[in-house]
């Protein structure tokens, strides 16, 4: 025959110690559990700030005018390469992939996985480009002409050599330096190479 052996009673002053120790384990213990769930959620935030902080940011010169590009050759399924070729853009292979890649992850176009040379405009996308295309035009405008007759600091000249310069990727970069020309008082030309926003047109 077993034999029971009698649990003693925890005396009176320390009654409450043990369901204490058991709220505080079991506190320890969901603690432990959810730490990781915590990093996680944590981590998941994170990543969303950064996309959010990504899609509001400024195009690169890339973006911009593929975006720019994209929005002039209009419809659906969008041939990329296409499109910048009847836009005159001299992006190559590799920047068109970045700037498609770029553009996707801000929402602006539909870019499937397999990178495919097609692409869709998204509703935000086609807005964002016809803005594009009115500040490219203005841009273009802006820019200064050989033979335009310009002022720095009160020193009328005539621009006479203007480089139009093309980054890595094949982007236009507008605001170059032109050479300018201006006749000294020695009654000899003089040229210059000057910023383009250092200068005013006065023609």
């Amino acid at each position: 025959m077993t034999r029971t052996v009698p649990i003693p009673r925890v005396p009176k002053d320390y009654e409450a110690l043990p369901p204490f120790a058991l709220i505080l384990l079991s506190a320890l213990l969901v603690f432990w559990c959810m730490a990781p769930l915590g990093e996680l959620l944590l981590a998941l935030g994170q990543v969303a700030y950064a996309r959010r902080q990504h899609a509001r940011s400024p195009l690169n010169d890339e973006e911009a005018e593929l975006l720019c590009a994209l929005a002039k050759a209009g419809g659906q399924q969008i041939q990329m390469h296409k499109a910048t070729q009847q836009f005159g853009s001299l992006l190559n292979d590799h920047a068109i992939a970045r700037a498609a890649t770029g553009l996707s992850s801000r929402g602006l176009i539909a870019h499937d996985r397999f990178l495919r040379a097609e692409v869709t405009l998204s509703r935000r996308g086609r807005r964002e480009g016809k803005m594009l295309q009115k500040q490219f035009a203005a841009a273009l405008a802006a820019e200064m002409k050989v033979g335009d007759r310009v002022s720095n600091n009160g020193l009328e000249m005539i621009v006479v050599s203007v480089h139009r310069s093309i980054l890595d990727s094949g982007a236009y970069k507008f605001g170059e330096p032109v050479l300018c020309e201006h006749y000294g008082q020695d009654g000899r030309p003089h040229q210059m190479l000057v910023p383009q926003h250092h200068l005013d047109r006065l023609n």
